[in-house]
């Protein structure tokens, strides 16, 4: 019997199972081969496709390319290893386009693999000589195309990747030295907005395309792999539709119970306990509790920030209370808890209790009227 074509665990790697995304394709490539190239940044939740996406776009970009000698495009995720340092995230780049010059031998003249390479094995190899070798092989007329996959373990180490990182891969994306294609759950925009330490205009150089459900016809084309030969009966790719309906990760996981199923002659009682399963162990990404507490605790302190937009020594639990306060207030108004004319007088109350002196301060005014 055939092997079961249907991924549950990662990213879809291999060419012939990828069905689909024609339109996302299509907006990376024109924005990649354009005139001037454009970024791209792929969100959307976890298992929503976005791995299997980038990872194609780095498999077929030569099919689509109107020169394929001028474009090396690479593919590269990154995790704990190799995105806990600048130097770190630079080797990656670095080894994967020296991976890739041997393949493409027979496009590029001797001496400019050798300049190439040559660039990529500096010594100290940091931002200055990552700079350089972009520049370099743009010089010999080829744009890499950086596909960067879980780029969110970069964004939440603003401690380790700090403003200046960002900004040497904004001026070579404005420079047309290289075309980023980025994926993340969160846009790279939403980062820049709530994380206080980015200011660089890589935030806003993005343009964003959202992965979500596949379409219909493509939903069918998942459960009827391989192309020519399926792998589930009629009756099975029904019922992996009914079960997956377009998600691309639920239908994954119900093509790959349901293979197991008609191999192993098991009931579809329990085809469909492993199915229930298999889905559970979904990353929630944005849903996650954790995120959402991030989430409402910066809302809290950006709204107890602008409460207080003369405090100058106010402490993050201060900003968040604030920012409680005002949303409490706000939401009692609006629900008619509070009478508006009530509003006042309370919100003069709480003032007082956190007005912008800093404790020491108010602790010397005591000290003086004494």
């Amino acid at each position: 019997m055939a092997s079961n074509p249907f991924f549950t665990n990662g990213a879809v790697s291999e060419r012939r199972y990828f069905v689909g995304r024609g339109e996302e394709l299509r907006a990376i490539f024109a924005r990649a081969f354009g005139d001037a190239p454009q970024s791209v940044n792929l969100t959307g939740e976890a298992r929503s496709g976005k791995s299997s996406l980038l990872r194609h776009v780095q498999q077929t970009y030569e099919d689509v390319a109107p020169d394929a000698k001028a474009v090396v495009a690479v593919y590269v995720e990154f995790g704990r290893v190799n995105a806990d340092s600048e130097a770190s995230f630079y080797g990656a780049i670095a080894e994967a386009l020296l991976a890739e010059i041997p393949r493409k031998r027979g496009l590029l003249q001797y001496f400019q693999r050798g300049e190439l390479e040559a660039v990529l094995k500096m010594e100290p190899f940091e931002r200055a000589e990552f700079d350089k070798a972009m520049r370099a092989w743009k010089k010999a007329g080829i744009l890499p195309m950086l596909c960067l996959d879980r780029f969110e373990y970069l964004l939440d180490k603003p401690e380790v990747f700090p403003d200046g990182f960002y900004e040497v891969l904004r001026a070579l994306a404005d420079d047309g030295v290289v075309m980023l294609a980025i994926a993340s759950r969160k846009t790279v925009a939403e980062y820049g907005k709530t994380t206080p330490q980015y200011t660089s205009g890589f935030f806003n150089l993005f343009h964003t395309l959202r992965v979500g459900e596949l379409a219909e016809s493509a939903a069918w084309d998942l459960v009827r792999l391989p192309v020519g030969a399926p792998a589930l009966s009629v009756t099975s790719q029904a019922l992996a539709r009914k079960w997956g309906g377009c998600d691309a990760f639920r239908l994954q996981a119900a093509g790959w119970c349901l293979f197991e199923m008609e191999r192993d002659g098991l009931s579809e009682a329990v085809a469909r306990k492993n199915f229930e399963e298999r889905t559970k162990r979904r990353p929630k990404g944005v849903r996650d509790w954790k995120n959402w507490f991030f989430v409402a605790w910066s809302a809290l302190r950006g709204t107890g920030r602008s409460a207080q937009a003369t405090g100058k020594n106010i402490k993050p639990i201060s900003e968040a209370l604030m920012g409680a306060i005002v949303i409490a207030l706000v939401l009692s108004i609006g629900l008619g808890w509070l009478g508006v004319g009530k509003f006042p007088k309370v919100f003069e109350d709480f003032l007082k209790l956190f007005r912008s002196e800093s404790v020491p301060e108010q602790q010397q005014k005591r000290d003086h009227q004494r």
